[in-house]
């Protein structure tokens, strides 16, 4: 619930800064949109581990045989 409530935080951030454009500092306002889109591209991907876990399991028995 709370990824999904800040991934949708997040859709409404992104959507607001690139819908306000900052006209008198064009350059800067382009590269922290460019930032703030490779943060939150790196941050959903580090989500996946969390929807999808991976339980491992070690097998003593088979540890034993190398």
């Amino acid at each position: 619930m709370v990824i999904v409530a800040r991934l949708v935080i997040l859709a409404i951030f992104l959507r607001y800064r690139i819908l306000n454009p900052v006209h008198d500092a064009i350059g800067l306002w382009l590269t922290s949109i460019i930032c703030e889109i490779w943060f939150a591209f790196s941050w959903i991907l580090d989500q996946f581990p969390k929807w999808f876990p991976i339980d491992r399991e070690t097998y003593l028995d088979r540890l034993s045989l190398r």
